[in-house]
């Protein structure tokens, strides 16, 4: 499944797209843009990213582990 991450930040939109399973090369990604001075995009911004990631990751985690309800 595609997943799209995205931060707007003053006039700047950053946009990850990526697929299941590849989260931590999106957040390797994303410290490397935080870690570059000229990007604009700092590690308050990558913190942001990377805690929609975690929260993208438990929904997906509690959904997997809740059985189905079935109507009677």
């Amino acid at each position: 499944m595609m997943r799209t991450l995205a931060l707007t930040k003053q006039s700047h939109r950053y946009v990850f797209r990526y697929n299941e399973g590849s989260e931590c090369e999106v957040l390797e990604a994303v410290a490397a843009l935080a870690s570059d001075p000229t990007s604009g995009f700092d590690w308050v911004d990558a913190a942001s990213l990377s805690f929609q990631i975690t929260c993208e990751q438990a929904t997906s985690c509690l959904k997997a582990m809740t059985p189905e309800r079935r109507s009677a």
